[in-house]
């Protein structure tokens, strides 16, 4: 009898992919929210560059655009950063829920798949039905 939650085949039991998944996400939760953070206010800062790669342009100005542009955009820093950083979490969960059934699916079952296509199914069953017989 098999370990639970291996899978025939498998050298990673399903635990250990859940492990990893759960790493993968805490470590997007953390660069998402971060990247959605500097998202959020990345009009002030361009604006901010743009202002002072002018040779003409006076420095306290840019400073005082700087801050109130950031001040009107990062009200929204929240909202960017639970976006980004957590919104495709389920999604990729989802994904990678389908992609485990269908392999465990065609473990189990390598028939269904040439059913569906109908190719080798009633050879593979007449192989099949030989090598029980003898």
């Amino acid at each position: 009898m098999r370990p639970r939650g291996e899978i025939p085949g498998r050298t990673m039991r399903t635990n250990e992919w859940i492990r990893w998944g759960a790493i993968a996400s805490v470590i997007w939760a953390i660069a998402g929210g971060n990247a959605g953070l500097h998202f959020a206010v990345s009009p002030a800062t361009s604006a901010y560059r743009t202002c002072i790669s002018n040779p003409d342009a006076n420095l306290d100005d840019c400073k005082r655009n700087l801050h109130q542009d950031w001040s009107k955009y990062s009200g929204d820093r929240v909202t960017y950063a639970a976006l980004v950083g957590l919104a495709p979490l389920p999604i990729g969960w989802m994904i990678a829920y389908g992609l485990v059934a269908s392999v465990r699916r065609r473990q189990i079952h390598p028939g269904i798949r040439d059913e569906r296509r109908g190719e080798l199914a009633d050879e593979r069953l007449s192989l099949h039905n030989v090598r029980i017989g003898s």
